[in-house]
Order: C-alpha cells, then structure tokens, then sequence
C-alpha cells in the first residue's frame, strides 16, 4: 500500500510508502516543505496512470547536503509535462543523508581558504616587519651606545691658578640689544650713567653703569673672595665637545642676553617710579652681569666647594674661566651647571687642583682695568639706596 496525497501548495499528487506516514518532507516540484498525511488524501481515481514510476521525495528534516537529486522517470510521455506530478520517497531519507554525495561549494570554500590564507600571510609579514624594527631600534641602540663608550668624558683633573686681586676689562651691552624704543632705553642708559647699579655680595662686586654705546657690566673680587683660574686649554676632551657644541652653547648664551638686558631696563625703570622695590633687580646679577662677562663654555660650567655652587664670573680669550671662591683652597670641583629644567648642556666632572698664583696679563682684550665699586648699597636717583647684599647659589636655595 502506498500513501497519496496532493501537495498542498503546488497540488503536485505525491506518492509514498504507507511506512512514512506522520512524517515530513520537501515537495519534489514546489520544493516546499510538507508533512505526510498517515492515510491516503487523494482517490486512486485522481491519479494519472501514466505516472506509475514515482519520484524521489528528499527528506526536509535533514540538512540541505542530504538532499539527493530527483530521478526522473524513464517512460514519461511527452504530454506528461502538464499532467500533475506523482512522486515518492524512502522513509530512510527522513533520518540519514546519503554519504558521498555531500555537494560542495566551490566558491564558498576557495574563498574561506584564501582568507585564511590572507591571514596567515599577513599574520607572518607583521611578524617579520615587527622583528626588522626590533632589529634595526637594537642595532641603533647599540651603535649610540658604542658611540658613548667610545667619547671622552668631560672628566679628570685640572690645574688652577689664584689670585685675591685681578683688574679684568669690563663687559658691554649693544644699546641695539634691547628691544625697547631707542628712545626709552637712551634715557635710561643716561639714568643709569649718572647712577651706576651695583649687584654685590661678599663674594663679588658688580656694577653696571650706562654709556653712550649701551651697559657697561664691570667686576671686581669681594672682601670674602679671591680669584681662581682655570686652563681649559689643552684639555683633549673639552677641545673635542667644543668642536661639536661651541657654537650651540654661544647661541643660548646669546638669547639668554637679549632677553635678561631687555628685562632690566624694564624692571629699572619701574624701580625709579616704585612700581618695583629695588631688591628686584638684583637676581640679573647672574641671568645678565655674569651671562655678558663669560662665553658659552663659562655660561653652563659652576664651581663646587662644600656645599656652594659658583658661576663662572669671567672667562678671558685664551679660554681661562675665573671663579670667585673663597680664599685658601687647595681644590675644589668643576662640573656642568643643571637648568631649571633638570638638563646639564656639559657633562663635565673636573677635579681641580690649586697650584701657584695667577700671572699679571696684559693680553688684548685686558687694556683697561675694571671699575669695581665698594658700595654694598643700590643708588635710586632720587638718591635713596638700599642694601643687595647676596649670597652664592646653595642646593635648594633660590
């Protein structure tokens, strides 16, 4: 006995074995899924005999892999294309697929292949581009690492003469320098010619005085100091660094300059109308008297003695940079001066050593001696004055 049944979406009649009953299926003609009915719908009236040879009905619960392929009938008449459609199926499809005809999609798979592929090769060339940068950073790394190995250390030992006197030639101050109006800075570099400034300690005595071609910066040693000179000349080390940087530390130097003259000559002016007391103008005494007295080397190298750091107070055209330090010594330290931003321009760490006097030098750039002034007191000009005594610079001390 066989199960018959119309399709309820195409009206295809569809034949079975009595056994599949209950079951579900896709219609071989609309490919909808269906459920077979457990007894017969269609009257074996209805069907056409010429349809005695069945379809293959797949089962709809399996995959759509387990679907095999209709098999036509072989004595299918040709008017058979319109009649309705008879077909049947293996109640054994509903539960298995066939094993060797899983169909493959070629496109599909090539595709999920070559993205693996992508990904794998890309996977590897990030791999080799990351260990050629790593490479190359260690390499570049060892090379500047070398390099310093290889570079002679700013340190050492070096000589220092002493003196408790000297008559050093005065530094100048361009009035082109300032940037203000030429008008207003005449009239203060008159102001200031008529009543020079000095910036003392016990340590030095600085003045600075107007002249007609800008400011005059002279120094002179203080009751508690003497002078102590040190040769860099020689030095292969320093020669060396100063071949590479010299011209960099003259250029800071330089704008150190222009802007720390520029700023005097405003506080001053606000110090002669008291908008300003006059113990604002003594810390240009290092940003602007020493700056103008030493050169690019002198500007960044301090002397250490206990717990005082010195800035270089002068600095001749032979190389020889003068510190004012406390008389007596037998050594003292030599090393690069740190920023207010933690930087150090020269890595130095001189031991110097204190041997013999300093000899009087008439060299060209030594033709008039310094004028020093013994006043410890900053003339207004309205002749009021006030002490600017100070101290050298200690660690953690502003």
């Amino acid at each position: 006995m066989a199960i018959e049944f119309s399709c309820p979406f195409c009206k295809a009649i569809i034949r079975v074995p009595d056994n599949a009953g209950g079951g579900k299926g896709r219609c071989p003609k609309c490919a909808t899924r269906i459920s077979v009915p457990k007894t017969s719908t269609v009257k074996p009236a209805d069907v056409p005999q010429s349809n005695a040879e069945p379809f293959v009905l797949s089962a709809a619960e399996g995959p759509p892999w387990s679907e095999p392929k209709p098999r036509l009938p072989t004595n299918l008449p040709a008017a058979a294309t319109v009649a309705p459609v008879v077909v049947e199926f293996d109640p054994a499809e509903l539960t298995r697929p066939r094993l060797g005809e899983l169909p493959i999609d070629r496109t599909a798979t090539t595709g999920a292949v070559v993205t693996r592929l992508k990904k794998r090769n890309s996977g590897n060339q990030s791999w080799i581009v990351g260990g050629i940068i790593g490479l190359g950073l260690l390499a570049l790394a060892g090379y500047f690492g070398f390099s310093v190995l290889l570079a002679e250390k700013l340190s050492g030992e070096l000589i220092a003469e002493t003196a408790a006197t000297l008559d050093l030639p005065p530094a100048l101050i361009d009035k082109n320098q300032f940037k203000l109006p030429p008008a207003d800075v005449t009239a203060l570099l008159e102001t200031l010619q008529q009543n020079p400034v000095p910036l003392n300690s016990h340590s030095m005595q600085i003045q600075l005085a107007g002249t007609e071609k800008g400011l005059q910066i002279s120094l002179a040693a203080g009751g508690q100091a003497a002078f102590y000179r040190v040769n860099l000349s020689g030095n292969a080390a320093v020669e060396k660094y100063l071949s590479q940087h010299l011209s960099q530390l003259e250029a800071q130097r330089i704008l150190d300059i222009d802007q720390a003259a520029t700023e005097f000559l405003v506080q001053y002016e606000k110090v002669l109308s008291k908008k300003s007391p006059p113990e604002s103008i003594t810390v240009f005494r290092d940003s602007l008297a020493l700056t103008s007295l030493v050169g690019g080397l002198g500007h960044e190298l301090v002397a250490v003695h206990g717990r005082g750091l010195y800035r270089c107070a002068y600095q001749d055209r032979s190389g020889g940079l003068y510190y004012l330090l406390p008389p007596g010594l037998t050594e003292f330290q030599l090393i690069g001066r740190k920023h207010v931003d933690g930087k150090t321009a020269v890595p130095a760490e001189f031991r110097v050593q204190v041997q013999g006097g300093i000899a009087p030098r008439k060299s060209a750039d030594e033709k008039s001696p310094a004028k020093s002034s013994q006043s410890s007191q900053l003339p207004l000009e309205n002749g009021e004055k006030v002490s600017s005594d100070g101290d050298e610079m200690i660690p953690g001390k502003k």
